[in-house]
């Protein structure tokens, strides 16, 4: 991660002990997407996906966007 490339988002109330940071996600960051999304997956309408991808699928997938240039963020 670049520090430059954060941006950091302060708490939503003062006295809040963290503070959110975007990012761009990271191949380590892929197994824990894949498990947020594959709860929307396998509970809503909104993926348009019957099956949660694989693990493989996934880090297909972020490969394929960083190649394009995309971002993939992520909230730490």
């Amino acid at each position: 991660m670049h520090a430059m490339n954060a941006i950091h988002i302060p708490p939503l109330m003062p006295c809040a002990p963290t503070t959110t940071v975007i990012v761009e996600a990271a191949s380590s960051h892929v197994p824990a997407l894949r498990d947020i999304y594959g709860h929307y997956v396998q509970t809503a309408i909104c993926t348009m996906e019957e099956q949660v991808p694989t693990l493989a699928e996934m880090h297909r997938r972020h490969d394929a966007l960083r190649r394009e240039g995309l971002p993939w963020l992520v909230a730490l």
